[in-house]
């Protein structure tokens, strides 16, 4: 069975992270704040206690976030567990913002990609 990662639980986030275990997906989640997780957790989820520790329990991570500032936040305070993982952000940032993106993306992650939304 495949295990993915989810990372941010807003409303985009849920909807994601819901879709996935709807769909019998192993899952992992993390958010700042734990108690948005309940719910997916009582269906399956499995909680990651680090965005590190998140990242590190799949091969592809979904990070759900409002731009890219907090997705930079969010890989850079990973650390080392990003390198050779997949991660795909979807923001509502905008889409010329991608241009900008930090070193990161090009050398210690396997594969980024983002979804502006």
């Amino acid at each position: 069975m495949t295990h993915l990662t989810a990372i941010g639980l807003g409303p985009m986030g849920q909807a994601l992270a819901g879709a996935l275990l709807d769909a019998n997906v192993s899952l992992s989640v993390w958010n700042r704040t734990e108690s948005k997780a309940r719910g997916l957790l009582a269906r399956g989820a499995e909680w990651a206690s680090s965005p590190a520790a998140a990242v590190a329990a799949s091969d592809l991570t979904l990070i759900n976030v409002v731009d890219h500032a907090a997705l930079d936040a969010i890989v850079d305070s990973a650390g080392r567990a990003v390198a050779g993982r997949t991660i795909v952000g979807v923001s509502s940032d905008a889409p010329e913002r991608v241009r900008g993106r930090p070193q990161w993306s090009r050398s210690s992650v396997a594969g980024i990609s983002t979804v502006p939304s």
